[in-house]
């Protein structure tokens, strides 16, 4: 931050100090885009949760402990 911009801040400052709404915007504002700049967005490193279940391969087996028939609900023959 240069030597102008320390002046500013130090101006409005005084002047938030004394109730001075405008001032006190500013000094919001400034500290807000201060803190956008401040963090990043972080980058995804990886592969994502789809293309995880993209290489898994498809379940051929029986539905192990989830009852007679539950795979074939939406077939509507449950249970049968």
């Amino acid at each position: 931050m240069g030597l102008k911009a320390e002046d500013l801040l130090g101006a409005l400052s005084k002047k938030a100090l004394r109730g001075d709404l405008p001032a006190i915007k500013a000094l919001a504002e400034f500290a807000e885009e201060r803190k956008a700049k401040a963090e990043p967005k972080k980058k995804r490193t990886g592969p994502t949760a789809a293309q995880e279940l993209e290489t898994e391969e498809e379940w051929v087996g029986p539905m192990e402990g989830l009852g007679k028939g539950a795979g074939e609900w939406w077939r509507g023959k449950a249970g049968t």
